[in-house]
Order: structure tokens, then C-alpha cells, then sequence
């Protein structure tokens, strides 16, 4: 369906020239379960849930067919549009440009990227009560999840090897080998709250 219509934009757009500096971008604000885990919908970390398609593309200016293999956040789209645009970026924009990884001056582009849903604010009351804001960690190795947020007592958290187990059916927060990670994991998403400003919320 993604296909078919965006063609028709595709055969407008060469029909009226516009083709080649026009910039495409497909992709979505989160996945869907379909009952992998036994779960219907989202609202949890789930790889089916976290991972989005994220296709950008203008005949101009970006190489054509290249996959690139690295983590990003939705918030690098907007300085990505912006510099695509030769636009400036204003400095108190979170995202960092993909241009550098599109282009290969670099391959790396993030250590971590985080993801967070405060069941707190739910519509459902099963979700709502006795919860708090949930957050979400993610390296090439490790996806850690878990309540950070002084008013729940209990993290709940749940730790996967996803080199070893992409597909996240072995949760290894509670075994005690991983202790250090989980202390990485935990320090990376303090300090990417104190980047965000919410630090002081969730302590």
C-alpha cells in the first residue's frame, strides 16, 4: 500500500519536474504488537514496538539505496530535514543530523537511545494504578527497561541480550552476573535525563 501510493507521488512529481530535490521520508511514530509476547497493541518496549522504518530519501542530495545499520531517535529527523535544507539548527534542538552517517564521515552514531511512556497518565486503569514513568535503554548488546520513578517502589525491570536473544524471550535483569550492566544501563539513562531536564522528576 506504502508503495503504491507514494509511486503516485513519485510519477507526479517527475511529470512535473520536481522529482529530483523533492525530500521522501516514510516511517512511523511507533511499532505494533500483534501478539508476539503474547501482547496485542503497545504501550511496552518490545522490539516489535520500539523499532519504526525509517526511509529518507531526495535524488539531489542523498545517496540512493544505501542501508545504514545504526541506532538512531525520531528527534535526529528534524535536524537531519533541517541541514538537508542547508537550514541552520538551532541549538537547543535534542536531535542530532544523520547527514554525517548518510554521507560515511561517520559510523557511529549514538552509544544509546531511549524510549519512555508514563503509564502514570494512562486512559486504562490496570496501566494507571500503582505506576509511574517507564523508561527504555538500548545498545547494539543490551535493551534494559524499567520504572524510574521515585513514586514506584518496585523497578519491575527486565534486561535482554539482544545479540544473543533478538528475540527477547530470556530476561536476565534478576541474574546476578549482571549487575554491572545494569548499572551501566541505569547511568546512561540518568544522564540522558539530566539532558532532557527531568532529572529532578524522576530523582
Amino acid at each position: 500500500l506504502v508503495d503504491n501510493q507514494v509511486g503516485k507521488i513519485v510519477n507526479k512529481l517527475k511529470q512535473t519536474k520536481k522529482y529530483q530535490n523533492t525530500i521522501f521520508v516514510i516511517t512511523s511514530d511507533q511499532g505494533f504488537q500483534l501478539g508476539e509476547h503474547g501482547i496485542w497493541k503497545k504501550r511496552c518496549f518490545y522490539e516489535q514496538n520500539v523499532r519504526v522504518p525509517f526511509i529518507i530519501s531526495c535524488p539531489e542530495k542523498l545517496p540512493k539505496a544505501k542501508v545504514i545499520n545504526q541506532q538512531i531517535e525520531m528527534i535526529d529527523f528534524l535536524p537531519t530535514l533541517l541541514e538537508i535544507c542547508s537550514l541552520p539548527i538551532p541549538q537547543n534542538i535534542r536531535g542530532k543530523s544523520l547527514i554525517n552517517l548518510i554521507e560515511g564521515r561517520t559510523t557511529r552514531h549514538r552509544k544509546a537511545v531511549f524510549s519512555e511512556i508514563d503509564h502514570s497518565m494512562s486512559m486504562y486503569d490496570e496501566l494507571r494504578n500503582n505506576s509511574g514513568r517507564r523508561v527504555m535503554v538500548r545498545t547494539e548488546k543490551w535493551k534494559m527497561e524499567y520504572f524510574h520513578d521515585p513514586r514506584v517502589k518496585n523497578k519491575d525491570g527486565s534486561l535482554y541480550n539482544l545479540i544473543e536473544d533478538p528475540g527477547e524471550t530470556q530476561n536476565l535483569y534478576k541474574n546476578p552476573q549482571n549487575k554491572s550492566v545494569i548499572k551501566m544501563l541505569e547511568k546512561l539513562v540518568i544522564e540522558w535525563d539530566r539532558k532532557s531536564g527531568l532529572a529532578d522528576q524522576s530523582g
